[in-house]
């Protein structure tokens, strides 16, 4: 009977931990459909990489992941800045939409077309459910003021808003469908850092001169961005990318080309070996405090890499470069 009692407690008692495991990968170059230019489809594959994420497992679950190498344990507090599993999610879907947004412009500017703000302002592109905003603004409205003063660009918004102390209100000025408006917003302090926001994320307004679909079904976060990326270089220009082979593919992408750090890749590994990938592309170290620490699951990676190589790469060049000496096409640059 205490043996079932313990069981049964083991079960249903739920810590306060997220476990990361090894998960799946997918083609992103059957997800990327370009129309108002010419395209190519590939034959090779950009591989996108994944880690299943457990919140507040139980005794049995936790247990399991501490003796096991593959999969690492996360403090929840650590793990979600204190926001609630449905807030993590929430913030998923942000992380991708700015991924996807960063995608299509780095990828266009790597063959050839040159893109720039069309006004200034800042565009919101996401909307956090539950936040201040929520009740006033809607993606796709243009932030053109806050308090009066003009935001120039995405940056600025932060910036103007910053000037408060969370809790205060801020006058917003904006553009819907043509009509200009200004609502007051109230500030809350920022889960990471105690910062005023009002919950939106913002971008540029660009005018992508080609349209890009990209199917993110089931996918979040913005690990996706360099392989979203890849993906749509690969399809606008002749040739094959990736040699013809299949690539796995991880880390971030900002507006600027520069490929940022990701959790999970050590377990990102054995999807890539079992999707059959000659090569894995991982974001370089970055430098500071957390250089030790992705030092050290980088080695975590390569030792459990077999045969398959294991690139560092820190910009979209450096992506590039890899992949024509892997034996990929040059691109071309003929926008």
């Amino acid at each position: 009977m205490l043996i079932v009692v313990v069981a049964a407690v083991g079960w249903f008692v739920r810590l306060p931990y997220y476990t990361i495991s090894p998960g799946s990968s997918l083609d992103v170059n059957e997800r990327v459909k370009v129309s108002g230019a010419p395209s190519y489809e590939p034959e090779g594959e950009v591989r996108l990489l994944f880690v299943r994420q457990r919140a507040r497992v139980n005794v049995w679950r936790w247990l399991s992941a501490a003796l096991d190498p593959d999969v690492d344990l996360y403090k929840e507090r650590g793990f979600t800045g204190g926001q609630s599993p449905e807030q993590v999610r929430d913030q998923g879907i942000a992380d991708m939409r700015v991924a996807q947004f960063a995608a299509r412009s780095v990828a266009l500017q790597a063959v050839g077309y040159e893109l720039g703000p069309v006004r200034e302002g800042a565009r919101v592109l996401y909307v956090f459910s539950g936040m201040p905003a929520s009740d006033v603004l809607s993606e796709g409205d243009l932030i053109l003021a806050v308090d009066g003063r003009a935001v120039r660009n995405s940056q600025g918004l932060g910036k103007a808003i910053g000037r408060h102390t969370a809790g205060e209100s801020v006058k917003v000025t904006f553009l819907r469908h043509g009509t200009r408006r200004t609502e007051s917003i109230k500030t809350q302090a920022a889960f990471d850092d105690g910062r005023p926001i009002i919950g939106v994320q913002a971008v540029p307004p660009y005018d992508f001169p080609v349209d890009i679909e990209i199917d993110t079904d089931r996918i979040g976060g913005p690990s996706a961005g360099l392989a979203m990326t890849l993906s749509i270089v690969d399809e606008l220009t002749p040739g094959e990318l990736t040699g013809g082979e299949v690539v796995a593919v991880t880390g971030t992408i900002d507006l600027a080309g520069r490929v940022g750090p990701i959790g999970g890749m050590s377990q990102k590994v054995g999807s890539a070996r079992g999707a059959g990938a000659a090569l894995f592309l991982v974001p370089a170290c970055p430098h500071g405090a957390a250089h030790a620490e992705c030092e050290r699951d980088l080695d975590r990676a390569r030792s459990r890499a077999g045969d398959m190589a294991v690139e560092e790469v820190a910009t979209i060049e450096d992506a590039l470069e890899v992949l024509e000496a892997a034996g990929g096409a040059p691109v071309q640059t003929e926008a």
